[in-house]
């Protein structure tokens, strides 16, 4: 819907600035005023006619119509050095002498939508002719005819194929009548074919038992060996640790014998003589007495210097017992006492 139309310097109108009312709009005004411009400028941007610049204003140098329609705003500028289209500010050029598709498709107008002031009234003073013409560059009857064409076309296939259909359909009736006995044969043959695989799986699981069992077999007599072997290692073994049993026990009666040879030799010389040793057990004697009674000595020296101690700190108490008691003066006399004196 065309909702505005701007006009610089087309034919009388130097600039023009029209809101169009969303209903009806109607422009009126006296003659030779500018009223059929305005259409002639709506057509100028829908169907680029007429062609050349003799439309623009005396003494301006180009002209510019833009017209704003369903949120798009569609202009068409024509001067001496240019001749472009613009959408939404993006500029066409080559159109030759149509109307770029884009704006056609935007506006959806053509030649047939504008009548002008003195012509007859629309389609009453045409032809049948001419009102066909027009109709069908309106409606495009001949794309009508070409679809219903090729709709009865497609029908005429379709019950083709429909007949065929129902031919082969009667046909596969036909058959499926002199076959009824193909279908117990096929649930015999599919049962056959079961049984066939069962027996196929049986075998295979024989085999598999019978290949089981020789195994075992085979195992069973290597086991058998290995425990024939078992045994006579055990009994090798037994044998050897017997063996290595009498090996160290007579190692230790060949010791025995030649630390009996040792003793022998040792007791067959001559015994010294043992007077001094007595003289220097004796005097060990003594010495160990003679310690003795110094540690004894020395450990009632220890006790005594303990007493003294006690004694001592017993003492130290009682001084400062006394001084708690009596203060810095004598008892007896009440002279101060000779510390206190000297300080």
């Amino acid at each position: 819907m065309l909702s505005r139309i701007q006009i610089t310097n087309f034919q009388c109108h130097d600039r023009l600035d029209l809101k169009l009312d969303p209903a009806i709009t109607t422009i009126t005004g006296s003659s030779d005023v500018g009223k059929s411009s305005i259409l002639r400028a709506i057509r100028w941007v829908v169907t680029n006619r007429p062609l050349g610049d003799g439309f623009i204003r005396w003494g301006q140098k180009g002209v510019a119509v833009r017209i704003k329609v369903d949120g798009h705003t569609i202009e068409r500028n024509r001067s001496a050095s240019s001749n472009l289209y613009s959408v939404d500010k993006k500029t066409l050029k080559a159109f030759s002498t149509d109307v770029p598709e884009q704006i056609s498709n935007i506006l959806n107008l053509g030649p047939v939508n504008y009548q002008g002031q003195h012509d007859p009234t629309f389609w009453f003073s045409l032809t049948a002719g001419e009102v066909a013409k027009q109709l069908n560059e309106i409606v495009d009857l001949g794309l009508i005819d070409d679809v219903m064409g090729r709709i009865a076309s497609r029908l005429r296939e379709c019950r083709m194929t429909q007949r065929v259909v129902d031919e082969r359909l009667a046909e596969a009736k036909a058959s499926r009548a002199a076959l009824k006995h193909v279908m117990p044969l096929n649930r015999d043959l599919t049962r056959l074919e079961g049984l066939q695989e069962q027996q196929a799986r049986q075998t295979a699981s024989e085999a598999h038992i019978r290949t089981i069992v020789e195994g075992a077999k085979e195992y069973g007599e290597r086991a058998s060996r290995l425990r024939d072997a078992a045994l006579g290692g055990s009994e090798a073994m037994k044998r050897g640790r017997m063996a290595r049993d009498v090996g160290k026990r007579l190692e230790r009666l060949g010791n025995l014998i030649g630390g009996v040879g040792n003793l022998k030799v040792v007791l067959d010389r001559p015994s010294p003589d043992l007077s001094r040793l007595t003289k220097l057990r004796m005097q060990l004697k003594e010495k160990q007495t003679s310690l003795a009674a110094c540690e004894n000595q020395v450990r009632m020296a220890r006790l005594r210097e303990d007493e003294k101690r006690k004694g001592y700190n017993k003492l130290r108490e009682a001084e400062v017992c006394l001084k708690e008691a009596v203060g810095d003066r004598c008892p007896l006399c009440g002279s101060l006492m000779k510390g206190k004196q000297d300080d």
